[in-house]
């Protein structure tokens, strides 16, 4: 009775309901940190226990409704903004090979599964599809957390995850353009037809208006906030209007506004607002799990997961070897993509919205969102320590030739070797290049040794994570090492192997942890670096020995060489 009218109460009231939702979804969002989840499970849950599964106060609305597509308007919004095409040209054949060969693949398998385990052809068909995209979302907040984004596996899995955006982006359309339930030749010309004028008309206004239109009204943040929301719906209104998506049309708009220098300045402010709705839509798919639903997907949710997990990880591997990764980026690649995507759930809630799909699909393809994501960001948290765990395994996924390089270095003496080149590093580097000591330096990001090479710095591409290769480098056996990593397990080998070759060589490491620093200390470091204690100590320097005109000229000496690194790439 009670509860029977606590959901008349806030059926009844739009304010009540999304300050209930809100209020559940901020607590169990809370719980997802702690437990290291991200907060797209926090926002399920939140429709699950809120909806006919459990307390049964809320249920799914039109204003709820309309709430989840502009909240999935504004996703795809930002996405399109924030598309970075210099990383799929610097990755570009190794993603392109790996994106589409791991969606054909992973299409093919899971249509079959799905076929054996009862369902039709269309929707075997959804289901293949929206388990071969992964979370963009995830992986790069995962990998951000890290710091592994400028990592070669951190660069190929960002133009992996690009690949799949645009498929999934094709999905979205043809599924808009078979709308009707039906397909002919006539209706998918005709859809083709408005998509390429909706296309032409925003690369008209891209390239002839936007960037003056924007222009004008940089220098009020409201009125370029605005501009942008409108130019948002006005694309998705267009979309509709041609009979394509909004989610089409808020794409588009996205990436109509890369051209813009300040398109970030639009991404930051836009964010709150598309969090705030995209909350809506995730909360949306759990009112919508029904319990008949649940009860009759359970067991293909967990076959289907179980294949998401294992399946697309070996695919992975297999596609790895077969282009030449060694075996820990191509571990570190395939550990990473094995979940499913927002765009799986758009795929299948567009699907439903269409009358492709029913409610059965949906709860599906939701649980299985709910397993792999739940699993795959343990699997990526902790992704160095599962390497070393099962590197000895992973040999068979190694082909013999590699494409990465390996450099004999046994004829070779150095007395310093410097891991890790990239801003710390190079730092290094620039005071060595003035002393007379030999110093090679190892980094594990192919644009970083490149920028070297151009220098004519003698450095060579490796990874410190590899047993094996830290051997083969100390042979050299160099007098000093500075480790520019902050990996716990990576500079304790580091030291044992340093160790092995020289007891009384000098090694410096880098950390962040206070407890690492010590662990590091007793286990035969001589200088551990900790950034923050080091940058304090400088700064207090500063205003020991310098006064307020020397700071101010010393910053603006400091910027400007910080600008002219950036500007030629070298951090």
């Amino acid at each position: 009775m009670v509860i029977e009218e606590m959901t008349s109460v806030f059926s009844s009231s739009l304010l009540l309901n999304i300050s209930i939702i809100l209020l559940i979804a901020t607590i169990l969002s809370i719980i997802a940190k702690v437990l290291k989840q991200p907060p797209i499970l926090a926002y399920i849950f939140t429709g699950i226990i809120l909806g006919p599964l459990f307390l049964k106060i809320a249920t799914p609305s039109e204003t709820i409704h309309l709430f989840a597509e502009i909240g999935i308007a504004f996703l795809l919004f930002l996405i399109g903004l924030s598309l970075n095409f210099s990383t799929l040209k610097k990755t570009g054949k190794s993603s392109l090979i790996i994106g589409l060969l791991q969606i054909i693949i992973t299409f093919f398998f899971g249509y079959f599964i799905s076929k054996a385990l009862g369902f039709s052809n269309v929707e075997s068909l959804y289901i293949g599809l929206a388990i071969t995209f992964s979370s963009t979302v995830i992986i790069v907040k995962l990998l951000s957390d890290k710091n592994s984004i400028d990592t070669l596996y951190g660069k190929i899995l960002v133009g992996v995850l690009l690949v799949q955006d645009f498929v999934a982006i094709l999905a979205l359309i043809l599924v808009t353009s078979l709308g009707n339930g039906s397909f002919n030749l006539l209706s998918a010309t005709i859809i083709i037809i408005k998509g390429l004028s909706l296309i032409i008309f925003v690369v008209i206004s891209s390239k002839y208006f936007l960037k003056r239109i924007f222009n004008l009204m940089y220098s009020s943040p409201e009125l370029l906030f605005i501009a942008s929301i409108a130019w948002c719906f006005l694309l998705a209104s267009l979309a509709y209007i041609a009979g394509l998506s909004v989610e089409i049309g808020a794409f588009l708009a996205g990436v109509s506004l890369t051209v813009i220098p300040y398109n970030y300045t639009i991404l930051n402010k836009i964010k709150p607002l598309r969090d705030f709705f995209i909350v809506i839509f995730f909360v949306n798919l759990g009112l919508g799990m029904a319990v008949n639903s649940i009860k009759s997907v359970i067991i293909p949710a967990l076959i289907l997961s179980i294949f998401v997990i294992i399946g697309k990880l070996l695919i992975l591997l297999v596609i790895g070897a077969f282009i030449g990764y060694k075996k820990r980026t191509n571990f570190l690649i395939s550990l990473a993509i094995v979940q499913i995507s927002e765009f799986s759930l758009i795929l299948v809630n567009l699907g439903l919205k269409v009358n492709h799909l029913n409610e059965r699909i949906t709860t599906l393809i939701t649980l299985v969102g709910l397993i792999t994501i739940t699993i795959s960001t343990y699997l990526i948290l902790y992704n160095d320590k599962l390497y070393v765990l099962f590197s000895r395994y992973l040999t068979i996924f190694e082909r013999k030739k590699l494409k990465e390089e390996i450099v004999s270095l046994e004829n070779k003496k150095y007395d310093i070797i410097l891991l890790g080149g990239h801003r710390t590093g190079y730092n290094v580097i620039k005071s060595l290049n003035k002393s007379n000591k030999k110093f090679l330096t190892v980094d594990f990001n192919p644009d970083v040794i490149s920028n070297l090479k151009k220098q004519g710095i003698d450095c060579i591409f490796g990874d410190v994570s590899d047993q094996d290769f830290i051997e083969e480098l100390f042979k050299v056996k160099p007098h000093y090492v500075i480790s520019t990593i902050h990996n716990l397990e990576n500079n304790l080998e580091i030291i044992r192997e340093f160790r092995k070759v020289n007891k009384n060589g000098l090694i410096f490491v880098t950390t962040k942890d206070l407890i690492e620093l010590k662990v590091l200390y007793e286990n035969g470091a001589d200088f551990v670096v900790l950034p923050e204690f080091i940058t304090g100590q400088k700064i207090a320097d500063y205003l020991d020995h310098l006064n307020k005109t020397q700071i101010r000229k010393w910053g603006k000496y400091y910027y400007k060489n910080i600008l002219k690194e950036i500007k030629a790439g070298l951090i």
